[in-house]
C-alpha cells in the first residue's frame, strides 16, 4: 500500500461505505501477515458477519465471576494451540479459527468458554468484552395451553 500510487485504504472510507471498523480487523486477522490480503467489500462483509457469529456465540454465553485461575483440561489445550500459532511467526488465521472453535466447543462448560474467549481477544483487540448475555427468552402463556 502507498499513498502515492493511492491504494491506502483510510478508516474514514471504511467508515464511509458502512463497514465496521471492527470487521476490517478481523479481515486482518484472517491473513497472516507475510501474506497479501485482497480487500473487497465482499471480504469485508464475510469478516463482519464472522465477527458477528462470534459475539452472537459469546452473546449465548453467561457472564460470571472469573474467579478461577485454573483451566480445564480442554481449555488448556485449546489456550495451549492458541498460544503456540501466536508465537509460531504470529499466525493469527490459525489463532482467530481456534476462537472460533472455542466458542462453539461443547467440552468446555459455557462460563469458562466465555472466560477462554475473552482471554484470547486480549491479544486479537477485537473488544468481545463489550458484547452482553443475550436476556433469556420469557415464555408466554400461549405456549403452554393444551387444546
Amino acid at each position: 500500500m502507498s499513498r502515492s500510487v493511492g491504494n491506502v485504504l483510510l478508516l474514514s472510507t471504511l467508515k464511509e461505505r458502512g463497514f465496521e471498523p471492527m470487521a476490517y480487523r478481523y479481515l486482518m486477522l484472517t491473513a497472516h501477515y507475510r501474506s497479501k490480503l485482497s480487500f473487497s467489500e465482499e471480504s469485508t462483509q464475510a469478516a463482519e458477519n464472522a465477527m458477528n457469529n462470534l459475539r452472537n456465540d459469546l452473546a449465548e454465553l453467561p457472564i460470571t465471576e472469573m474467579t478461577a485461575t485454573v483451566w480445564s483440561m480442554e481449555a488448556s489445550q485449546m489456550r495451549d494451540a492458541f498460544h503456540e500459532a501466536i508465537n509460531n511467526d504470529m499466525d493469527l488465521p490459525v489463532a482467530i479459527s481456534i476462537a472460533r472453535e472455542a466458542a462453539r466447543s461443547a467440552k468446555i462448560e459455557p462460563a469458562e468458554r466465555r472466560r477462554l474467549i475473552l482471554d484470547f481477544d486480549r491479544i486479537l483487540g477485537l473488544r468481545l468484552d463489550t458484547v452482553t448475555p443475550k436476556a433469556p427468552k420469557a415464555l408466554s402463556d400461549e405456549g403452554t395451553r393444551c387444546g
